[in-house]
């Protein structure tokens, strides 16, 4: 498990600490070593919901340290992927194990986007910082600290926005739980016709 902080709001100093499971290298990279190229399996299967008990462990453990034993007040939520049934798709078996192992409130559905985005590899636009592209159900983060889990955190952008917004609507904390965190090591780059042919 490894952490860091984003500074997120240049007028307010607002800071969203994040943890990640594994680093992450984008697969235009070369020359990856084995277990580099099993991180960017394991990204894949992530983003398919796909993930393995080990990986599940490993973040039940960090949700664990996070949460210190105030089960009460926290909850544990998950950013959105592109449209709602890729959202569940996503994150439906992970939900079911974190419900089982964890004492704390785990909501698939809490924070979803207004229109169906295109992801950002793939051409689509950031998130607005102010969270306006976003519904939030607000119910259920009304003084609460939350851990909203991501597939993989790069910039922090969307941990920026998803925040912001659940700040806006009573959330006491927010930490970002990322289960990759992009690197861009100093590798070479593979060279491609046109951008459809990048992978993530």
């Amino acid at each position: 498990m490894s952490f860091g902080t984003i500074n997120v709001d240049n007028c307010m100093k607002t800071i969203y600490p994040f943890k990640y499971i594994i680093t992450y290298i984008p697969s235009y990279y070369c020359n990856l070593k084995s277990w580099q190229k099993s991180n960017q399996r394991a990204v894949f299967d992530f983003k398919k919901g796909i993930i393995s008990d080990y990986y599940k462990k490993r973040i039940v453990d960090t949700i664990n340290t996070i949460v210190d034993g105030n089960d009460t007040e926290w909850i544990v939520c998950f950013a959105p992927a592109s449209c709602r049934k890729e959202t569940y798709h996503r994150y439906k078996d992970l939900k079911n194990h974190l419900e089982a192992n964890l004492q704390c409130k785990v909501y698939v559905d809490s924070i979803d986007f207004i229109f169906p985005q295109t992801p950002s590899h793939l051409g689509g636009k950031n998130l607005r910082d102010d969270g306006d592209d976003l519904i939030v159900d607000s119910r259920h983060f009304r003084g609460k600290n939350v851990i909203i889990i991501d597939d993989v955190i790069s910039s922090g952008r969307s941990l920026r926005s998803f925040g912001t917004t659940l700040k806006q609507f009573g959330a006491k904390r927010v930490i970002g739980l990322a289960f990759a965190r992009t690197i861009h090591p100093n590798l070479p780059i593979k060279r491609f016709r046109n951008r459809q042919n990048q992978k993530l």
